[in-house]
């Protein structure tokens, strides 16, 4: 299995070294990393650059070439994460996505894809393309599991909840067009495995949802609140909103129970922590990307 890592910006680099980016907390990657070196894998093969959820974290063309220079140097191969795009920011990613067909293929590059729009920009390009998390609208909500939508779905109905919208024959008709194949998920809990794709599985957290608006534009912000899509100031690089919210639920046998959700917020995304362990991952997964928020 290849192992991938997400950073943020070229300043935490510190080498192929797992180890050297284990950090701890509650939603921490630490108990992943630890996992991996119990198994025996203690390097990283390919980073993750680049925002799936905000096309204002999206990076600069001078991030880029840094970005190139490391991993050529390292050995390392690279995939740029694309975000949904709007009209106000598609000036912006234009340059980018041009720049990035220019680079230098010594690389081996490939382009995480949320939006259809950049993928008809990158159709007849060769560059690797792989279907973004965004694609999947499954329902994904952290208060649940499995058992507990029995009480609201009969078996049909959960069955289908159970199959992932990516996998189904309408989007692979559209998949098979653009000439994707590989698929990213962040939750195994809805795939339905298609063999003609590869997968990667992201740890140690599940998108829950995300917006346009990004209420950390409103951050310390005690007069106005904004509810404008420019003059972003990027906060969000600084901080992370860990919400906590406790809930009742009726299980599958008519019971009520309570819970305690911990969600992060970073940016204009909701996140919540998935589960893990290697040896339960299943053998379709080829690659595993460790976000490093």
């Amino acid at each position: 299995m290849e192992i991938a890592l997400r950073l943020d910006n070229d300043s935490v680099y510190r080498g192929k070294k797992l180890k050297k980016y284990q950090s701890a907390g509650e939603f921490s990657n630490g108990q992943i990393i630890e996992n991996l070196k119990n198994n025996g894998v203690h390097e990283f093969q390919r980073i993750y650059i680049g925002n799936d959820f905000c096309e204002n974290m999206f990076l600069s063309i001078d991030e880029l070439r840094t970005w190139q220079k490391i991993c050529l140097d390292a050995g390392l191969h690279l995939t740029i994460m694309t975000p949904l795009v709007s009209q106000s920011g598609l000036k912006s990613i234009l340059q980018i996505i041009s720049f990035i067909k220019n680079m230098d293929r010594r690389l081996e590059i490939e382009i995480v894809v949320n939006d259809v729009g950049i993928m008809q920009l990158l159709r007849n390009d060769d560059i690797r393309i792989s279907c973004g998390r965004l694609f999947d609208k499954s329902p994904c909500d952290a208060r649940f599991q499995e058992k507990d939508y029995l009480v609201y779905f009969a078996k049909n109905g959960l069955n289908l909840l159970n199959k992932s919208a990516i996998c189904s024959r309408g989007m692979d008709s559209i998949l098979k067009k653009y000439n994707v194949k590989r698929i990213e998920f962040d939750s195994c809990k809805s795939i339905d495995f298609n063999k003609n794709y590869k997968y990667t599985f992201y740890v140690p957290y599940s998108y829950i949802t995300m917006g346009r608006m990004c209420m950390f534009k409103n951050y310390k912000n005690h007069h106005l609140f904004d509810i404008s899509y420019g003059n972003c100031k990027k906060i969000c690089k600084d901080v992370i909103q860990i919400m906590e919210k406790s809930n009742s639920i009726v299980n599958s046998e008519g019971i009520i129970q309570k819970n305690r959700v911990t969600l992060l917020r970073k940016g204009n995304a909701v996140l919540a922590k998935n589960a893990f362990d290697i040896k339960k991952i299943p053998i379709e997964i080829d690659r595993l990307l460790i976000e490093n928020i």
